[in-house]
């Protein structure tokens, strides 16, 4: 994978992240390839694409994302690596599959509008987190009314899930509409930025 993945991922901008995660950042938004071995010992992989707004996540997750599936010669999500044989068709596969699918989706999420758009349409777009993404994505983009409109719905959906750890979600949203206000949410979410990207593996 070092001789050939990332070689030929790093003319696309990506760089070495924290264990096998590959990162590439633009602007706001890191860009991840997970790297997941299976823990059953047979040395099988397979890789998830994401992007994490990087002032909305505490920590990187999966979400938006999707394991990628493509696979030219019939193989299934899992690529086997036991023999070096194996390990390098499973490469080949995988640069493949990561040109033609993981490449064009994260085009689309390269500016904030374009990770605001995805946060609103895509499916159970109602979740709280959700709509606290899309108001940060929107007001980085300078949509006040979208940001405030989501924030809005975030407080309230975290109000009635009600668990111990949305009343730091709720303050959050609270600070970023009070700054909104303020002509001050740029300021704001610079400082979100900053203080999350060592947990995101960027190195700054």
């Amino acid at each position: 994978m070092k001789r050939v993945i990332l070689p030929a991922l790093r003319l696309e901008g990506f760089v070495r992240g924290r264990g096998r995660d590959l990162l590439r950042l633009h602007g706001p938004i890191v860009h991840r390839l997970y790297f997941q071995v299976s823990s059953f010992g047979d040395r099988q992989f397979c890789t998830t694409v994401c992007a994490n707004l990087v002032a909305a996540h505490d920590f990187p997750t999966l979400s938006p994302g999707f394991r990628l599936k493509r696979d030219t010669d019939g193989g299934d999500l899992w690529l086997p690596s036991s023999s070096p044989a194996e390990a390098e068709r499973s490469t080949q596969v995988l640069l493949s599959s990561i040109m033609a699918e993981a490449l064009p989706w994260l085009e689309g999420l390269t500016t904030p509008e374009g990770y605001a758009r995805l946060r609103e349409t895509v499916e159970h777009r109602r979740d709280h987190h959700q709509c606290f993404e899309a108001a940060i994505a929107w007001a980085l983009a300078g949509d006040e009314d979208k940001a405030d409109r989501n924030l809005h719905a975030a407080i309230n959906l975290y109000q009635v899930d009600g668990r111990v750890w949305c009343e730091a979600y709720i303050v959050r949203a609270e600070a970023l509409r009070s700054a909104l206000s303020k002509g001050q949410a740029a300021a704001l979410l610079a400082d979100w930025d900053l203080a999350r990207r060592p947990a995101q593996g960027i190195r700054t």
